[in-house]
Formats: structure tokens, sequence, C-alpha cells
């Protein structure tokens, strides 16, 4: 899906070409320090005399609702009277109104148009965007060589997505219906490499494998390693993914393993929704201690993204800790699952346990027999049988189904005197009311 790019005020004005004097640059001026009502004041009577850079930002504020209702249908008035005039970017906007529906009815064949009209001025989003539209069919028939073209004269002006679809263009074998003469692994890595300068993420990794494999560049796992943590560090599951495997596959030569740090990214690309980084994460945790565990842990509950990356939040788990913390027991029980199976979410056996231990504290036998299992199988705490029979006798005597088996298991591995301490501590056990 295309991505629609809203040029900021600063740069509309620099990629017009011309320098704004008088009033126009007054209105930018009170645009850029946050005051839409005097921009807008200053641009009216502007935009109302033929000017058309005035009617190209007005249709910008409404647009985009700066200091006003967003009003696409008075957006798209201004944008086209200044459209019509050739102001290009305005003719860049009003394709991305009619390519996107906003205001009025998708017209794909429309916006490739206005696309077209800015993109032979030099906009450079606009020729990204008619790159797009000719990589698809959409709009205008699909013809690879001209997105080329227009792919590369945005490159050109330094517009790192730009540079990345044509790196994916020249890679051999990347895009199936590429035809094989525009197959060409250096300018591949040259374009990806632009790109991933301006931390652009998904070149990061593309420049990053190359490196890895020796593929249109030096073999160098140094340099691979570096640009898989760049974009990991913005938050990318591949990037981790990449990271992860450089610190814990041992025929990846030239950097030290560490099992941590290979956790850590790993469990932070399952948080972001990798399922091949969750079970790889489960399947190295069985040859690491628990204490090693923990730390990898912390660090990715401590982890947080750079270069402006997102940090991932769950919707599910955000509505169930607002319920948890209120005291439900089974939303509490719930969350602490999420924390310990890490499945498109952070595993975290501390919080886990946490959020147990609140839930088996109200008497709720899930949560019980959760902590029964974990304490018994040692999963990221100290193994303690003890600890473990109570709570699965307990999880027992509240029916739950597994428990009893559980329990009984568990008793056949423990001396006489811990199945007696682990008794009276569940005879002593009282349910305990959050505050």
């Amino acid at each position: 899906m295309l991505k629609r790019v809203l040029v900021g005020v600063a740069a509309v004005v620099m990629l017009a070409g011309a320098a704004m004097a008088g009033p126009v640059e007054d209105a930018e001026a009170a645009y850029d320090r946050g005051d839409f009502v005097t921009a807008r004041t200053l641009l009216r009577p502007l935009a109302d005399q033929g000017n058309a850079q005035a009617q190209m930002l007005l249709g910008y504020i409404y647009d985009n609702g700066k200091d006003v209702e967003p009003d696409h249908a008075e957006a798209i008035k201004w944008y086209r009277k200044a459209a019509e005039q050739g102001e290009a970017n305005a003719q860049y906007h009003l394709g991305a109104i009619y390519h996107y529906g906003q205001g009025v009815a998708k017209d794909r064949v429309r916006a490739a148009k206005w696309f077209q009209k800015a993109a032979k001025q030099g906009q450079v989003y606009a020729q990204y965007e008619v790159g797009r539209l000719f990589q698809y069919g959409i709009g205008v028939p699909e013809n690879l060589s001209y997105a080329i073209i227009w792919f590369k004269r945005a490159a050109e002006q330094g517009l790192a997505e730009a540079q990345y679809s044509l790196g994916i263009f020249y890679m051999p074998a990347t895009v199936p219906d590429t035809p094989h003469e525009h197959a060409n692994i250096t300018e591949a890595a040259k374009w990806f490499l632009l790109a991933a300068e301006q931390s652009h993420a998904e070149a990061q990794i593309k420049i990053g494998e190359m490196h890895a494999d020796g593929l249109g560049v030096l073999q160098d796992t140094a340099a691979a390693v570096n640009w898989f943590k760049l974009a990991a560090e913005q938050g990318h599951a591949k990037g981790m993914y990449g990271l992860a495997l450089s610190y814990l596959n041992p025929e990846i030569k030239g950097i030290p393993k560490d099992k941590v740090q290979g956790h850590m990214w790993l469990n932070l690309a399952a948080s972001y929704g990798d399922r091949s980084a969750g079970r790889d994460r489960d399947g190295f945790a069985e040859n690491m201690t628990a204490e090693s565990i923990l730390r990898a842990q912390i660090l990715a509950r401590n982890w947080r993204p750079k270069d402006g990356g997102k940090q991932k939040t769950n919707k599910d788990a955000v509505a169930l800790r607002i319920d948890a913390e209120r005291g439900d027991d089974v939303a509490q029980w719930k969350l602490g699952e999420m924390y310990r199976s890490g499945r498109d979410f952070l595993q975290d056996f501390q919080e886990a346990m946490t959020w147990y231990t609140r839930a088996a504290n109200h008497g709720n036998a899930a949560a019980q027999y959760a902590l029964g299992s974990i304490y018994t199988e040692a999963t990221g705490v100290p193994q303690n049988y003890v600890a473990g029979h109570m709570w699965l006798n307990l999880a027992a005597a509240g029916g739950h189904h597994l428990a009893f088996k559980a329990r009984n298991d568990l008793t056949e591995l423990m001396t006489s005197d811990q199945v007696a301490e682990a008794q009276r501590l569940a005879r002593e056990w009282k349910p305990e009311p959050e505050q």
C-alpha cells in the first residue's frame, strides 16, 4: 500500500525552488512556530488573489487540520487552484487525496495524472509515487522500466525510500517478476547503502545481509552486525532477529558469542511479531541458566528504541493490565500467561510471577497451578519443590484438572520432610485481598 507523505511547510518551500518574500514568508514563519491562525489569516487574501504558493499552503492547513477541523473539501479546492497553476507540491498533495479517496471518491487514474505532473517538475515524493504506480500498474499500465526511471530520479535527490526500492529492483531474485536485465548486485548494494545511511531500517537489514553473505560487497561480519544493530535499535524485528543470530549461531564467525545478548534480541524480535524469533528464543533458553535468562529479560524490559523508532505495545495487554490493576484475578492470570509465553509479547518471567502471585493470592486455581509449575521446573526462578508442591496442592483443591497429577508426580521427587512442610504451608495459606 502506498504511504502518503505529507511534506512539511519548510520542505514545501524548499521544494518549490523559489524564495518566498513578504506576507507568504511571514505566513510560513507563523506556521513553523505553530501559530496556524496567523498563518491562515495571512494566506487567505493572497490565496484569493491567486498566489499559488499561498493556495497550496492554505490547502495543506485544511488538509491536516492545523488549528481547524480537517476539511478535505476546502483542502481540495485550494490544492486544485494551485495545482492548475502548476504548483508542484499542490499537484502532489492533490494526487495523494485522489489516491486515498479523502473527501472524494478514489480515482487512481486522476491521482496518477497529478502525481506525474508534479514528478515532471522534480517533486521528489511525487517521483517516488509515480515509480510505485508503474511498478504495480495503479492508474497507469505496469511498466518496470518506467518504475526504475522514476525511482532513480527520486533516489538521486536523496529520498531513502526510493533508494531502497531501487535496491530491491536491482537485487537478483528479490522481485520474482523483475526481468533479468534489471539484476545488478553492485547497483543494489549501492542504493541499499545510501538508504541505510539515512536510517532506513529495511535497507540496513539488506546491506547487513549482503555483508554477512559477501554478496555484492565484501564479506564483513562486523559490518553486518553493525547494520543489523542499527535496524534493531529502531525497533525492526528482522534486524533484531539477525543481530540475535549473530550472537548465538556458532557458524557465524567474527563476533563473540553471547547468549544473554542473543536471548534479549530474540525476545524483543518476538515481541515485535517475529514468530520464528519466539521459537528460537525458547529453544536457546533450554541451554541457559535461570540467572542468564533473567539477565536477558531484564535487558529486554529496559530496552528502548532509538532514532524515533516506536516502542512496541500490545493492545490486549494494555486492556488486561487495566483490569489486573483493579484486582481482577482472571486478568492477572492472563497477563501472567502473556509474560510467561512471550508470544507476540515480551517474555518476562519476573513480571509473570508478579501477576500469577497476585491472582493466586485471590485463590485463582489456574494461577496457582502456573506458580506450582514454575517452581517445579525452575522457569526463570530457582527450583523450589516445597513452594511448587504448596501451589499445586492449592490448585488441585481448587479444582484445576492438571494440578492433581502434577502434585503427585512432584511428591515422588521430594523427601518426607519437604512434603510435610509444603502441606503445612498449603494448610495455613489464606487468600490475601488486595489493598
